[in-house]
């Protein structure tokens, strides 16, 4: 199978704007860290393959489980490794998607969730973490919580090295020469909400598994409890085509733990 080696952070770039830097590797496990395939022992490089067929990422688990995204981010396009899951445990090994949302691996429901995972205010655009914008610079407290960040183009991750640790993260050491960058950030993002009984949880993740963590639905019966709604992509949403009921409503401030749905 045809590889190539890159010079950038888990990017397939080929954009004149960028500086791109060898991403330099001794073992497979700093490359996944950073959602890269492998490393070439030979270059000492990260490597993708060409194709990016799922079952490159099949390192996050089992074979078959292997998904790639293709994220866009103005004109940067980043491929990143993600995996399908049913609860958010199985995302718990994952260097940056922990949570578990329509059968897959994802970073963020919210903006809160990239804090929490290392990207400080970056926003949450269909599921993954992005800067706000794309001249945002890495070397500010608003967008690093310890600046300087590295810029990949479309993120900022945190720098470590023998005298700078990285917070609550493991640091991958010497990927960019004499400095590391971090990853593996061990905080729970806050859309995962914890529970004690099925009642617990909120529309967006109705069902509490048995690891008492709040987790997507699979069924329209896990949606009973709120009136006229059924399951869809994961979420108890309200059943058009019902008449409405208890959990029926016109504004956000008439839910309590779901989500208001117009129809007109």
């Amino acid at each position: 199978m045809k590889s190539q080696s890159y010079f950038c952070l888990i990017l397939l770039f080929s954009l004149p704007f960028l500086t791109l830097e060898k991403f330099i590797c001794t073992s497979d496990s700093d490359c996944q860290a950073l959602l890269m395939r492998n490393c070439n022992t030979g270059t000492l490089t990260c490597i993708e393959t060409i194709s990016m067929s799922d079952s490159d990422c099949d390192y996050l688990g089992t074979a078959g489980v292997g998904r790639v995204r293709t994220l866009t981010f103005d004109s940067v396009t980043l491929r990143v490794c993600t995996r399908t899951c049913s609860s958010h445990s199985q995302c718990n090994g994952n260097p940056t998607a922990k949570i578990c949302k329509s059968g897959e691996c994802v970073e963020c429901l919210q903006s809160a969730d990239c804090t929490a995972i290392g990207f400080k205010s970056h926003i949450c655009t269909n599921n993954f973490c992005y800067k706000p914008s794309i001249a945002l610079a890495c070397t500010t407290l608003s967008a690093c919580s310890m600046p300087p960040c590295h810029d990949d183009g479309m993120r900022c991750w945190e720098k470590c090295d023998e005298s700078t640790s990285c917070m609550g993260s493991s640091c991958i050491n010497g990927v960019l020469g004499i400095v590391g960058l971090c990853s593996n950030r061990q905080s729970t993002p806050p859309s995962i909400i914890t529970c004690v009984a099925i009642g617990n949880c909120p529309a967006t993740f109705p069902v509490c598994d048995s690891n008492y963590q709040c987790i997507a639905c699979t069924d329209n019966s896990e949606c009973s409890r709120f009136g006229s709604y059924s399951c869809l992509n994961g979420e108890c949403v309200y059943d058009s085509g019902s008449e409405a009921g208890s959990g029926s409503c016109l504004g956000d401030n008439e839910c309590s733990g779901l989500i208001c749905y117009r129809w007109w």
